[in-house]
């Protein structure tokens, strides 16, 4: 069954300058809004485009923009054990397990994990998944579960952002 774009919430990236371009699902008009005169910063907002109709609206206030994929890849909770001087991170479980990713930044990664897991907020994760990008580029990083939503999404931020590996970094950005 498909769902109704005019039904969906859009997510919408606010620039430094407090605005943001809106797209109206029911006559794709474009237009800028002052989101710095938006009140329900955190929430969904409803906005009354110019043909009359409304739709949802949710502002995103992020230092880098999310872009949204739907690519299958694995996770596996790990810790860090202090050896002989060094930090070493070592698997706290045996094996992966599959996750579908949702959405990614330069910063993090969302994706939704099965029913019954047993992460908690402040674990930390291996992730291991392939873009959708021409190259099929594969991606393995380590993160901080920072949020855990309904519908099993988890959101992650990135432990290692220096490490930005080329094909990610371009992909986010493009």
């Amino acid at each position: 069954m498909k769902t109704d774009p005019t039904k969906e919430k859009q997510a919408v990236y606010v620039g430094s300058d407090n605005s943001a371009t809106v797209t109206c699902p029911h006559c794709k008009t474009r237009y800028k809004v002052n989101a710095g005169k938006v009140t329900t910063r955190g929430r969904s907002s409803k906005l009354k485009c110019k043909c009359e109709r409304s739709f949802s609206v949710f502002f995103e206030y992020r230092e880098n923009p999310r872009r949204d994929l739907h690519v299958k890849g694995y996770y596996r909770t790990i810790k860090e054990v202090h050896v002989r001087g060094q930090y070493r991170t070592v698997p706290t479980a045996k094996g992966f397990t599959e996750m579908i990713v949702r959405d990614i930044s330069r910063n993090g990664i969302g994706f939704v994990v099965q029913a019954g897991h047993e992460l908690k907020i402040g674990d930390k994760v291996e992730v291991m998944f392939t873009l959708d990008d021409l190259d099929q580029s594969r991606t393995e990083r380590t993160a901080v579960v920072r949020r855990i939503a309904e519908g099993n999404y988890i959101g992650c931020e990135f432990m290692d952002v220096g490490d930005f590996d080329e094909a990610t970094g371009f992909y986010v950005i493009t």
